[in-house]
């Protein structure tokens, strides 16, 4: 169902669509049961609810003289992990100076692709 709705939403993202409307109202059909059924079929829904206010933090270091591409590759790494580095900061380091980068992220649940409206504020 999952997939079905993922791929329903897609099409909406485009504007060549011959029955636009009638593909509006199917993926809000499938939100709801996708949505209805997440919420009936587990025992932790409120778990999952909580996980929409939280964050997850990574700190970690790489020395000062780093090369801009090593620290990009780097920071594309943790991007593919849903890791958002807000911060940086030169720190000393156990020889030297080093950047100390801030990250965090948004728990991974299901609910995170659900609409506000479904599950409120």
């Amino acid at each position: 169902m999952a997939a079905v709705l993922l791929l329903t939403m897609a099409m909406l993202a485009c504007d060549y669509l011959p029955d636009k409307k009638r593909v509006t109202d199917e993926a809000a059909e499938l939100t709801k049961a996708a949505a209805g059924t997440i919420m009936d079929n587990s025992d932790a829904p409120i778990e999952e609810v909580k996980k929409l206010r939280q964050f997850e933090y990574r700190v970690f270091r790489l020395p000062l003289n780093s090369e801009p591409s090593h620290i990009e590759s780097q920071l594309n790494a943790l991007g593919k992990e849903r890791w958002n580095c807000y911060h940086v900061e030169r720190v000393k380091g156990e020889q030297d100076f080093e950047l100390e980068f801030f990250c965090k992220r948004m728990p991974a649940t299901p609910l995170m692709y659900m609409p506000k409206g479904f599950i409120g504020n």
